[in-house]
């Protein structure tokens, strides 16, 4: 079932008029439910921005993403975040020049097995199972890759997989580096499962799309304009502080890697480090989420 958290009252929901319905899913650091809120840091950027704009939050709809990506292109809802650059969901999707945050995708094992299942490329994928999480897409080349060379095991949610990592049912997981970090902490797994943080299979960005049934071009445009402009504002700093740096802080110890001296102080992977950075397999496409 979906869980809604109704912001406001109700109002107009053309985006051009005054308020919004917002869709997410249930996605840590980025976006969660804490009590009878929705919060983390792609939630906190996308109702900061729309209110710089005076646009109102009708609601934030939680859903299970491949729902919420099926209802955003139905107009069922008006903004949906946050999900990576896909280029066929263009047909229904408007989405910003400019991400809410960028990250990367990561490959995770168990720690007791990582010689026995190592990472360098996109090749090592094969000598085990791998897990995925249903409706998830991880950039068109590893999509491809996937498709033609390995049979994923599907879950429903990233939890769910790195459960069925610890117990032997999947032997590398594909997530998110800083979801996968802060469910293996709510998990008491961070000693148990390695996370391969210095070969990700993508660098990626995160962004808010907008249904081109029941939002404006122009509205996009003007909600990218003030998006860029807050990522340069202390504010945004706030955001990557409180939400990012607790994460990065904990990236130490057999959990996989420090993180701490390639990412800058806004959430973005800093020049640096695209060039230490060992990308396996890299694809003229850009990446694609999951979310």
């Amino acid at each position: 079932m979906a869980l809604t958290l109704t912001l406001l009252a109700p109002g107009a929901i053309r985006a051009d008029h005054v308020s919004l319905r917002l869709g997410t899913d249930v996605w840590a650091p980025y976006e969660f439910v804490d009590g009878d809120q929705v919060s983390g840091l792609a939630t906190e950027i996308v109702t900061q921005v729309l209110n710089d704009m005076d646009t109102g939050v009708t609601s934030i709809f939680v859903y299970p993403w491949a729902r919420a990506v099926r209802l955003a292109e139905a107009g069922d809802i008006d903004v949906l975040y946050s999900g990576q650059f896909i280029a066929d969901r263009q047909r229904f999707l408007w989405y910003p020049d400019t991400p809410l945050v960028e990250s990367r995708w990561v490959v995770a094992v168990r720690a007791a097995d990582r010689e026995r299942f190592p990472f360098r490329t996109w090749e090592d994928l094969k000598r085990g199972r791998v897990g995925v999480v249903r409706g998830y897409r991880y950039g068109d080349g590893f999509d491809r890759f996937l498709k033609n060379n390995i049979a994923p095991q599907v879950a429903n949610e990233n939890q769910q997989n790195l459960v069925m990592l610890k117990n032997h049912r999947v032997d590398y997981v594909v997530c998110d580096l800083l979801n996968c970090r802060y469910l293996l902490d709510a998990l008491g797994l961070s000693d148990k499962i390695h996370i391969y943080a210095e070969t990700p299979i993508a660098l990626t960005q995160y962004y808010a799309m907008f249904s081109r049934k029941t939002v404006s071009e122009d509205f996009v445009r003007r909600f990218d304009d003030h998006l860029g402009a807050f990522r340069e504002t202390p504010a945004y700093d706030d955001l990557i502080a409180r939400f990012v740096d607790a994460q990065v802080a904990s990236l130490g110890g057999s959990g996989g890697g420090a993180l701490e001296p390639e990412m800058n102080a806004r959430g973005r992977l800093a020049a640096p480090a695209y060039g230490r950075l060992r990308s396996p397999n890299p694809s003229p496409y850009p990446p694609g989420h999951g979310p």
